[in-house]
C-alpha cells in the first residue's frame, strides 16, 4: 500500500491505450509522483510495532520478484520457508522516490537508510488516510489489512502429467 496504489490509480485505461502495455506503468508512475501524499502508517508484526509518519510504501510478499518479474521486492525470498519479506519505505522527496523505484527494480532498496526490511509470519498495517491495497498489479480493497503466511497451504503441480 502507499505509492503503489496511487500509481495504479493513475494508470487509467486511457493511459494504457495511449502508452500501451509496456509503457503505461511508467506514465502512471510519473503521474502519481506529483499527486501522491504520504500517509501515516501503523505497522505491527512479530518484530514489533512502528509508526511511519510519512510513509511511501509498505510491501509484503514471499517471492523474490514482482511486477512481471521486473522488481526485486524481496531479495532472498523463498516461497517455501513460511515467511514473508516486508519492506517499509519512509518519506523521501520526489527525486529520491524515483531513485527508490530504481532500487526496487535492482533489489538494492533494502540497504537504504529510509527502508526497513525484515521477515515475518504476519503483518498488520493501518493507514491515515485509508489507503488502497495493491495485489499483483490490481487494486483490491483498502486498509487496514492483516497478512499472514499459511505454510504448506497451496500445492503446485508442474511439468507434464506423467512426471507429477
Amino acid at each position: 500500500m502507499g505509492f503503489v496504489g496511487e500509481l495504479l490509480r493513475k494508470t487509467t485505461p486511457a493511459t494504457v491505450r495511449w502508452f500501451g502495455p509496456r509503457w503505461c506503468y511508467s506514465a502512471g508512475f510519473f503521474r502519481a509522483l506529483f499527486s501522491f501524499r504520504p500517509p501515516v502508517l501503523r505497522v505491527r508484526s512479530e518484530q514489533g510495532e512502528a509508526v511511519l509518519p510519512h510513509a511511501v510504501v509498505a510491501l509484503a510478499g514471499n517471492a523474490p520478484f514482482a511486477g512481471g518479474g521486473l522488481m526485486r521486492i524481496g531479495p532472498g525470498a523463498s516461497m517455501t520457508d513460511g515467511l514473508m519479506e516486508v519492506t517499509l519505505i519512509e518519506a523521501v522527496g520526489r527525486l529520491e522516490l524515483a531513485l527508490q523505484f530504481v532500487r526496487l527494480l535492482r533489489g538494492t532498496h533494502v540497504h537504504h537508510r529510509k527502508v526497513r526490511f525484515f521477515r515475518g509470519r504476519w503483518l498488520e498495517v493501518s493507514a491515515d488516510p485509508e489507503q488502497p491495497l495493491a495485489f499483483d498489479g490490481e487494486l483490491l480493497g483498502t486498509s487496514p489489512v492483516r497478512f499472514e503466511v499459511a505454510p504448506r497451504s497451496l500445492t503446485l503441480l508442474t511439468g507434464p502429467a506423467s512426471q507429477v
